[in-house]
């Protein structure tokens, strides 16, 4: 009679524990729900940050460039937008990384929680040319730059038309290098970061 009391309490405090230990994990994963989606938050907030940024050096170095009749001023501008514009497809990897943790490892495990999961079914997903236009800006911008730049180089007598016509091809194939990494990020970038976490939960890395 001892002994059978004896188990009936160890097993009832071997559930308690378990019960405990499951309820600190899913508290857990909570906390780090919250966390990743407010650093997703942070994302993209940097970016209307970066973009406003962006907006602000161009329009101010076309007012100066063409006051001082100063390429270089056109130049150093066009590269900072490329700068800036490959550190934003950097952010939407991270983006996409983060949310594709918080699809496979997060909401699967916590009932209730389905955003990222029901948000990649969307059809807003699927619209990658949206997405493309969307996400104009820095083209935008520095095609802005490059145009301006050749209308000063035109005027400049010490330059050569065939360096010109270089210095302007070369900037043309860059921002058109970005266009197309920019638009494979925002196409297969989801897809590459779920197939990443699928390949790590399977042991394969």
């Amino acid at each position: 009679m001892k002994h059978s009391l004896l188990m009936v309490n160890l097993q009832k405090k071997h559930v308690s524990k378990g019960e405990k230990s499951n309820k600190e994990i899913s508290q857990n994963r909570l906390e780090e729900y919250r966390q990743l989606r407010a650093e997703i938050r942070t994302y993209l907030d940097r970016r209307s940050q970066n973009s406003l940024f962006s907006i602000t050096i161009t329009l101010g170095v076309i007012g100066v460039g063409f006051q001082f009749n100063n390429y270089l001023l056109f130049f150093a501008a066009f590269l900072l937008i490329v700068i800036l514009w490959f550190d934003e497809i950097r952010r939407i990897r991270a983006v996409f990384r983060t949310a594709a943790y918080i699809e496979i490892i997060i909401e699967k495990s916590l009932k209730g929680l389905s955003w990222e999961t029901l948000s990649q079914k969307h059809k807003f997903q699927e619209n990658h040319i949206g997405r493309l236009i969307s996400n104009a800006l820095y083209p935008v911008l520095a095609f802005l730059n490059v145009i301006s730049g050749i209308l000063i180089l035109d005027n400049d007598l010490n330059i050569k038309l065939y360096e010109k016509y270089l210095i302007f091809l070369a900037q043309i194939v860059l921002i058109i290098i970005m266009i197309i990494y920019s638009y494979y990020v925002g196409k297969y970038g989801s897809k590459k970061e779920l197939n990443e976490w699928g390949k790590i939960l399977a042991g394969e890395k």
